[in-house]
């Protein structure tokens, strides 16, 4: 068996640095403007004269993708349980969940027991399943499977570096009038997902300083109070981008 990279390394080598610059954004910077409404002045260097801010308000029926990558191993079978199959209990053995012991979506699969906020939001119709999501011709390559999931490409091929990613493609298909704003990545690069050959997601840098809500300078403590002015009051995300417009 071959060597293989940790997770850290695959998301190393599939991924751009954030930029740091002064140019750049920092997390805090950004936690300002969209809080607090700053107009051009405030922002500086970092995105002025760029006309970024200037997305539309929100609708009511339109919604924000947050996508959460949780790297290291999940145990897919026993997330989402196949029911009734003798299969499934013949390979899991006494890691197999009896149908008694599990949280049934119907369609003869299950939730983990231990996932009762998710059964709850899936009772609401807030939660879509999607199996199958595998691809053909496996190299049992945890660096491939991470390529292949971060490029969305059913075509793509095994050891080939693709050049963009199921986002950055939404992304690039917005054009030239998109705000820069369109996507934003909380972490110190920007995964291959998150990037097109036009367009890119903006990166936040989560190494940029003092964790938002920590510190209680003055100034900060009026950030949060607008923060949560925003929860209160049915603010959209374009608010601050309605003051620079």
């Amino acid at each position: 068996m071959r060597n293989e990279l940790e997770f850290e390394d695959i998301q190393a080598a599939l991924a751009a640095p954030v930029d740091n610059s002064p140019a750049g954004l920092s997390r805090r910077r950004f936690l300002q403007m969209s809080a607090a409404g700053l107009g051009i002045a405030a922002i500086g260097p970092t995105l002025g004269g760029r006309g970024v801010m200037a997305g539309p308000r929100l609708a009511h029926d339109e919604g924000v993708l947050v996508v959460v990558q949780m790297g290291g191993g999940n145990d897919g079978v026993n997330t989402l349980v196949p029911i009734g199959q003798s299969r499934y209990s013949a390979l899991r053995g006494n890691l197999a969940f009896a149908a008694d012991e599990v949280l049934h979506l119907g369609g003869g699969v299950a939730l983990h027991p231990s996932l009762k906020g998710l059964k709850t939001r899936w009772d609401k119709g807030q939660v879509a399943v999607i199996q199958g999501i595998g691809y053909a011709d496996s190299t049992l390559s945890h660096f491939d499977s991470m390529a292949f999931w971060m490029n969305g490409r059913a075509d793509a091929v095994p050891g080939q570096r693709a050049n963009d990613g199921w986002l950055g493609r939404w992304l690039d298909g917005l054009g030239s009038g998109r705000s820069e704003l369109e996507a934003v990545v909380f972490d110190s690069s920007i995964p291959l997902h998150f990037r097109g050959r036009q367009a890119s997601a903006i990166g936040l840098s989560a190494d940029g300083g003092t964790d938002f809500g920590v510190d209680d300078d003055p100034n900060d403590l009026r950030m949060y109070d607008a923060v949560r002015q925003m929860a209160t009051g049915g603010a959209a995300v374009s608010q601050w981008g309605q003051a620079v417009a």
